[in-house]
This record gives structure tokens, sequence and C-alpha cells, in this order.
């Protein structure tokens, strides 16, 4: 429901506006516990927040033009975090509320018939999609769960929650809620502060907005695997139409983000099938490079035995979610019978004169100890991945000769691409014009 909400409605829905329960109005101010420039090497995020300029850091501590706060919310990750702002409890129990009665408001608007719920319980932190920073799983992932009920659909992912076995390491080892039995929410999540997990559910029920009762109902993906139904074969008359996704890096879990990466394909997939297209939609897993083999060698695994783990794993949350995907045609591509034809390709390129060496300069990883394009670079000189100091090196390597290609993709002749598009490909082939010149010095 909340996601269906207005820019008004949901600063509603947080209560930063409400009078007795709002942001502003039950706050407390701690700006003792602000760092100041002097000891937080983020000071500049706090001020920065505020779209008004109404937050001014200081040498020691944090100002507020409490007065001309309009309650917009935007800083109220980053000062919770810190512990600069404390809100009450009443704060928290009426958000839960709220959330719920603006639920009920969007499916009256749009029309209950009309209105399905799904919840992605993966990748589950402590925060919400309002807090701007990450953190590690305080559960396993539960899971994918659909209903036309969103009290049941949420009962059902708490009762799951309760049972799971928590996440060592994470905020449910720190409030001692591991074992499963224990309530992982009231303990662990930035909204709950402590307070019932049952609220919204509570709330939800009361105002008729569905019951706390369900039945699960498991997917059979097995059943669907075994009667190959998404399988499909050159030799059908039907029209061809091809939906390939993104594959998935190998170096750890799949987590909500994949999810909001590989439902729109799948989506359009079936969309696809159901005019009469024979679709053909396999998936595969990207399994080369840097970050799988880090991320073993810091688990102190082979990366051969990370990787392979982490495909099963994988495979098994994506048949999960019940995607169209033709599994018969997955590909690895740390495998040979997969990259034996990226070889084949560079051995073409190579024979008619495209694939050659020289030296260049390049952006070098000393802790990763490997190449990086400009966009890895990060924060004025910083490797994305480990952090570590970027340095420049001259190095001879391997180019393709695409500038003998520039005019052609250059002018998109008969290819039906978004005009923004087309300009990312005539800014990334970057063709320029000029003359050299030569001077004598004396």
């Amino acid at each position: 429901g909340i996601g269906a909400q207005s820019k008004r409605g949901k600063f509603n829905v947080h209560m930063g506006c409400h009078p007795r329960y709002g942001f502003g109005a039950s706050c407390t101010f701690h700006p003792e516990n602000c760092k100041g420039r002097k000891g937080d090497k983020n000071w500049r995020e706090l001020e920065e927040c505020c779209p008004f300029g109404l937050l001014h850091v200081t040498e020691d501590s944090i100002e507020w033009e409490r007065e001309k706060c309009t309650n917009c919310l935007s800083c109220l990750g980053s000062m919770v975090r810190r512990g600069i702002v404390e809100l009450s409890e009443e704060n928290f129990q009426a958000t839960n509320a709220a959330i719920a009665d603006a639920c009920l408001a969007t499916v009256k608007v749009v029309g209950k018939d009309k209105v399905a719920f799904i919840n992605l319980a993966i990748d589950v932190t402590r925060g919400c999609d309002c807090v701007p920073f990450s953190d590690v799983p305080i559960l396993p992932n539960l899971g994918v769960f659909a209903s036309y009920d969103p009290v049941a659909i949420d009962k059902a992912c708490l009762d799951r929650s309760m049972e799971a076995v928590g996440v060592h390491g994470s905020t449910a080892e720190e409030m001692d809620v591991l074992d499963a039995g224990k309530r992982k929410f009231e303990r662990c999540s930035i909204m709950m502060a402590g307070l019932s997990e049952e609220i919204q559910i509570n709330t939800g029920e009361i105002i008729g907005l569905g019951t706390r009762q369900y039945e699960l109902v498991p997917v059979a993906e097995k059943e669907r695997a075994e009667d190959k139904l998404y399988e499909v074969t050159e030799e059908s008359t039907k029209p061809k139409y091809y939906a390939l996704t993104m594959f998935p890096y190998t170096s750890g879990d799949l987590h909500i983000g994949h999810w909001y990466n590989y439902v729109p394909p799948d989506v359009r997939a079936r969309f696809k099938r159901m005019q009469g297209y024979n679709v053909l939609h396999p998936m595969g897993f990207d399994a080369f490079g840097l970050p799988a083999e880090n991320a073993a060698i810091k688990q102190s695994v082979h990366p051969s035995t990370w990787t392979m783990q982490n495909i099963d794993n994988m495979r098994r949350q994506l048949r999960s979610i019940g995607a169209i995907y033709d599994w018969s045609r997955e590909v690895v591509t740390c495998l040979p019978d997969y990259y034996k034809w990226t070889q084949w390709f560079f051995l073409k390129l190579y024979e008619a004169g495209l694939a050659y060496r020289g030296r260049a300069p390049v952006n070098w990883c000393p802790r990763c100890q490997t190449v990086l394009a400009n966009e890895q670079v990060v924060g004025g000189g910083f490797c994305e991945r480990c952090g570590a100091a970027v340095s420049q090196r001259d190095l001879e390597q391997w180019f393709f000769r695409i500038t003998k290609y520039a005019d052609e993709l250059m002018e998109h002749n008969g290819i039906d691409w978004p005009e923004r598009i087309k300009v990312m490909q005539r800014n990334w082939v970057g063709k320029s014009v000029g003359t050299e010149i030569s001077f004598a010095l004396d």
C-alpha cells in the first residue's frame, strides 16, 4: 500500500507533519551526540541531507533551525543513525498503524478485485528503504510470498521469520534473538523500535483490510521442471522472441535487488508467450572475474568450490520465484563449454587484425591486482570494491580496433533506438576531428 501513495500521502504515512506524533513534534534533539567536523568524516552528508539547509555542522556539534523545519524527513536516516535525533515510541506506533491505513485507502481506490500483494522476504535487514545504509541480513532468505490479503501475507512472513534461525554476525545476534521461536522484528527492526511487530497486522484486521488466517501453498517448481513447460525448440512454427536478462555474478547469494532486475523481464516474456510467441528465456551465471575470486579468498575457500556452491544456491533461489526460464539452455561462463566460444571469437578477431597489443595508461588497484575502469574509481581515487588507493600504470595489453568501425557506429542506420541511447553511443565512441601540428622549440 505505501508504495502506491502520493508524495504527500507518504509523508502523512510516516507521520512527518502530525501535530502530536510527527517528526518535528515528537523527536528529541541530541546535538551532543554529533561529533562535528572534527570527529565525523562524513559530516557533509549531515548538512546536505536537509534540502532546505537547516542543518549546520560545527567543529564539535550540530545546529538545527528547528522552527523552520518542514518535517520532510529527508534527514531522518542520517540523524537517527548517529543518535542525534531520537524518535518517540508513539511515533513508531502511529507510523506502523498508518501504513495499514494507507494500504486500505489504496485498495479502496483501485478496487479489491484488482489488487494483489507480493512480499519479497529476501535480504531482510533491520532497516527499511528509507534508511541510506546497508547491513548484514538478520534472517536467511525466506522466499517470495503472494496473496490477495495483505494482512495474511504479513502474518505468514512474520511467522516464518520467527521460526527461522537468525544470521550470525547480524543485529539478530546482537539482540539475542538468533534462536527459532524468538521474534526477530520486534528486537531488530528500526521501524519497530521494541514495539509489537504485529501493529500493522492488528490495525489491518480492525479496519477490515484482511484476516490473519492463511494457508501456505508452495509453488510446485519440481513439477514444472519435470513437465519442461518452458523449454522451447527451434522447430516451432510460432514467431520467435528472445528474452535475455543480465546473468548474476556468483560472488554471493541473490538479494532483493536481483528480483527488481529479473521480475520485469519475466513479466514481458510471459506477455509475449501469451501473445503466441515461441519465447526463449534462458538463464546463466557470470562466474568469471575478481569479485567471485576475492569473495572466495575472504571465505578461505577455493574459488572453484565457492563459485559452484553459489551457483547451486542461486539456481535454487531463481527457481523459487517461478520465472519462465528455459533451464535446458543454462550457461556458466567459467565452464569450457561456454568460454571456448569466447576464445573462438577472440581468435577470429585476431586473425582479422582487429585484436592487437599495445601500451596505454590504466587505473591500477594494488589490492585487487587488476585494472579498473574509470567508473570503478570512486571518491577521488579509490577502488569501489576494496577501497584501496588507485594509481596510474603504463601497461601492455590487448585492444580491439573499434576505431575501424567508428563511423558505422556513429550512423545508427536502420537501428530503432531511443534518441538518448543514440547519444550515449556517440559519447561512448567519442569520435573527434582535429589537426596535429608540430612546433620546433629553441
